[in-house]
């Protein structure tokens, strides 16, 4: 009876310490890195360098709202307070491009030439990698990106907006080589991170409100084996 009850022991010990290993195994192999916080937005309209400039370290965006994602643009605007709440009476009206008919179906109504945006708008993000992340396949992923995108990565583009395109589908980048020249160069991990978000066009008309339809979900940078080829970006 106590050589039972001690076999089982020793088994459940066992069994305990190989979970813990494999665990333990399976976060040294797929650690992930959150981008979720510290992004800065501004319209196109107001910037006038191209993605590649804008994704480099000597890049200084000045006035540009600051957000965490996801967001829209204008949940970053009224967060930052440069437009009023929404939701409260009338303000909705009082937003730039927020001109058509009180009661009008507006999806059939062009939008404003002048609406802020009926443009694109930047999204951008400074980092800094963990050093174990040096030397390793790196992966870039998106849990949805609203409508297009153009994706710049110390100052290479790793997609278009034809490849980025469609509401809340989820996109992934081998991003090994853009990676590793920030290693190379000694910039102790730095990594410049840029979207230009495009939105849904349809003969320049309202399209499911454009103004709320900008929209980044839940970046992350992450490392995973060589066997993956997915949207392979300079392996």
């Amino acid at each position: 009876m106590k050589i039972s009850r001690l076999l089982i022991l020793i088994l459940v010990s066992i069994f305990l310490w190989t979970a813990g290993f494999a665990q333990t195994n399976s976060k040294a192999a797929d650690p992930k890195f959150s981008l979720n916080d510290g992004w800065a937005l501004q319209s196109s309209a107001k910037v006038s360098e191209k993605g590649e400039a804008i994704a480099s370290p000597s890049f200084q965006p000045k006035d540009w709202i600051k957000a965490n994602v996801p967001t829209t643009v204008v949940a970053a605007q009224v967060k930052s307070g440069a437009l009023p709440d929404p939701f409260d009476g009338m303000n909705l009206r009082q937003y730039p491009g927020v001109s058509y008919p009180i009661g009008a179906n507006f999806s059939n109504l062009p939008m404003p030439p002048d609406s802020p945006y009926a443009v694109s708008w930047w999204y951008r993000k400074e980092f800094t990698l963990p050093k174990d992340f040096a030397g390793k396949t790196v992966w870039l992923n998106f849990r949805g990106i609203n409508y297009r995108g153009n994706i710049w990565l110390n100052g290479k583009q790793i997609a278009n907006s034809e490849q980025v395109a469609g509401a809340w589908r989820t996109y992934e980048f081998n991003v090994t080589t853009a990676h590793r020249q920030i290693f190379a160069i000694g910039r102790q991990g730095y990594q410049g991170l840029v979207i230009r978000n495009v939105r849904n066009q349809s003969s320049g008309k309202y399209i499911f409100c454009d103004f709320f339809s900008f929209c980044l979900m839940e970046p992350e940078i992450n490392i995973q084996p060589d066997a993956r080829k997915r949207n392979e970006f300079g392996a």
